[in-house]
């Protein structure tokens, strides 16, 4: 287990950037047992990468920072969010809602100021219950690339594609469903993924994050499955995906029935 040996409690800065969007740790920062094991344990075992959240950044002009805390415990200070920042978003599971919530409390009392939406899969299942019982400007309830550029470039509205937020009636709207192409999309910038120190340069190399692109992967799914050009996924795992791939397309083009 490595044992990051910068761990800069110091949040980054938001100078350069307008919003924000988040993927929340699953347990609180300040209430680890363990206290530095504790701190080790998340940095070397962290959840999925937002590589949809890198997406969403990369495919807006508007300046987007993009926070995994489960490699930055430390990198927001949410008592004191700039003023500058207009939108911040959140990753939403069911394993990390609670502390989405706890975040989203907290930025309600010292940045009232900021647009907050929930996305990710218990957003998008969930987004009713959400916007009943929470006081959440929007729900995103499919992809977001698109959604994101439009919420930061012209606000909330009923033209914005995959959304659901409440009138001016405190009835919920649901927005038209849309595919995104990724044809059209550019290639997630893992710049974007802002933390500072050494060990977070190289977790983000090395681990889940740039090696791939640097390699010349092809992202064929945003969620995370990430191709070698010889077609060979990277992960341990990837040799069953490759076999259900190719069980689905011989069912589906290559099955005489």
């Amino acid at each position: 287990m490595i044992v990051p040996s910068d761990k800069n409690k110091k949040p980054i800065s938001l100078e350069n950037f307008s919003s924000i969007l988040i993927q929340p740790l699953q347990e609180d920062r300040d209430n680890w047992p363990h206290g530095d094991q504790d701190y080790a344990i998340v940095y070397n075992c962290s959840g999925y990468p937002p590589i949809g959240m890198v997406s969403m950044a990369s495919n807006t002009d508007v300046p987007t920072a993009v926070i995994d805390e489960s490699m930055n415990p430390y990198a927001i200070d949410y008592e004191n969010i700039p003023k500058h920042i207009t939108d911040i978003g959140f990753y939403c599971t069911i394993g990390d809602y609670h502390m989405v919530l706890k975040r989203f409390y907290t930025l309600r009392e010292t940045a009232p100021w900021v647009r907050i939406g929930f996305g990710g899969p218990y957003a998008h299942i969930m987004s009713d219950k959400i916007l009943k019982t929470k006081d959440v400007d929007w729900c995103c309830t499919g992809y977001g690339e698109e959604t994101w550029d439009m919420i930061l470039k012209n606000g909330i509205s009923e033209k914005v594609p995959n959304i659901a937020y409440k009138d001016s009636n405190n009835n919920i709207v649901r927005t038209h469903p849309k595919q995104r192409d990724l044809k059209t999309l550019k290639r997630p910038n893992f710049d974007l993924l802002k933390g500072e120190g050494e060990n977070f340069s190289y977790r983000k190399r090395y681990h889940n994050y740039g090696q791939g692109l640097e390699k010349g992967w092809t992202v064929i799914s945003m969620s995370w499955i990430l191709y070698e050009s010889s077609g060979r996924i990277s992960f341990n795992w990837g040799i069953s995906i490759r076999r259900t791939f190719k069980r689905i397309y011989k069912k589906i083009w290559k099955s005489p029935n």
